[in-house]
């Protein structure tokens, strides 16, 4: 496949992976120090001393994980700071913020973030650059989330009415899947679609001077941008808005997931157990009807947005926080979109890299492998 004409203002994904593979080394002397080296004494998932025989009562753990200032990936972390749901299963949480998923990546890489949860894009092309990275969940599928827009006065009836035309999104993001698969899926002519790379949180300031003609986002950006030009719907990932050919139309899966470091995992399981059960309270307030609309509130009130926003994106988003073969047969599939691309050299081994145990010992019933 060609590569398709790309505006550059920041770092693809090989460029990006070529910065995390001269900071492995560095990431793997920082996990070493962070889990004592070889003459450490062990502790316990209880905070009791192994060697010794110990037990001690559960002791509050310090995590640091990482996410975006999006309504995709934010809102089960800050309902369960919001309500001390992390608190409730001894943890001390800090959230550190990313613009986007494939922002955290060196952070992932050098140990920075213990757990991660971002986009299927970042996390794969850091299992490709050989990250030792393991799955331990999707958050969500937020594929009717992830939009493309573009200006009431470009509005295209037909997909070659794109030709032509500027179109800003992250790089090495979910979005540039869905606009690769857009442009292959419909035919077009790749040297005529402007594909201009954008932080997401620059996009609504190049869509309203008209730099851009359009664009491909999630919430609450996509809303904050499109509410700056008339602006009509064009596609998701799973539906088209064309006049010519409304309707179900999958242009690939939009997964987010949680993820972490192979060598955390093992130092301490405990700790990855406590945030998913922290995740899954926040899930369940969230779902809860008694609840639903505190929950909406405490997003709008993080993220600064409108809670007609925040509705309206919870609409789009699923939280599932499970395991299953469809997962990683679209996060196989997504892969191959990358290699197809150039972006990665290799779909990473997916069934390898998966880890179970831990959502298993929360929630049973929400793996299915």
């Amino acid at each position: 496949m060609k590569a398709w004409h790309r505006k550059r203002a920041g770092g693809t994904v090989m460029g990006i992976l070529g910065r995390v593979q001269q900071v492995i080394a560095m990431g793997a002397l920082l996990l070493l120090v962070a889990c004592g080296g070889e003459g450490s004494t062990a502790t316990s998932a209880e905070g009791g001393d192994t060697e010794s025989g110990n037990t001690q009562p559960a002791q509050t753990k310090s995590l640091t994980v990482g996410t975006s200032a999006s309504i995709t990936l934010h809102t089960l972390p800050a309902i369960a700071v919001d309500q001390g749901f992390d608190a409730d299963n001894g943890l001390d949480l800090e959230i550190q913020m990313f613009p986007s998923g494939s922002a955290m990546v060196e952070a992932v890489a050098t140990g920075e973030l213990q757990i991660a949860q971002a986009g299927d894009v970042p996390f794969l092309s850091l299992a490709s650059g050989g990250v030792p990275v393991r799955l331990l969940g999707e958050l969500t599928d937020s594929g009717a989330n992830y939009t493309f827009y573009m200006a009431a006065d470009h509005a295209p009836e037909n997909p070659e009415d794109v030709h032509g035309k500027r179109i800003g999104l992250p790089f090495g993001s979910t979005s540039s899947i869905i606009m690769d698969q857009f442009i292959a899926e419909y035919g077009l002519e790749e040297s005529q679609v402007e594909l201009i790379d954008l932080a997401p949180d620059a996009i609504a300031a190049a869509y309203s001077s008209g730099e851009i003609d359009g664009f491909v986002l999630w919430s609450p950006g996509s809303n904050r941008a499109a509410a700056e030009r008339d602006s009509v719907k064009v596609h998701d990932a799973y539906t088209s808005y064309l006049p010519c050919c409304e309707g179900e139309q999958k242009l690939g899966a939009a997964h987010t997931v949680v993820f972490g470091l192979q060598e955390i995992l093992d130092d301490d399981p405990d700790l990855v157990e406590r945030y998913l059960q922290t995740l899954l309270d926040a899930k369940e307030f969230l779902e809860n009807p008694d609840t639903v609309e505190e929950a909406r509130g405490i997003i709008a009130e993080e993220l600064d947005v409108d809670d007609e926003i925040v509705q309206q994106a919870l609409e789009e988003i699923e939280y599932p926080l499970s395991l299953d073969q469809a997962l990683l047969d679209d996060l196989s599939a997504a892969g191959e979109e990358l290699v197809a691309s150039g972006s990665v050299t290799e779909v990473p081994p997916l069934e390898e890299l998966v880890v179970p145990d831990a959502l298993s010992s929360v929630a049973p019933d929400s793996v299915d492998l």
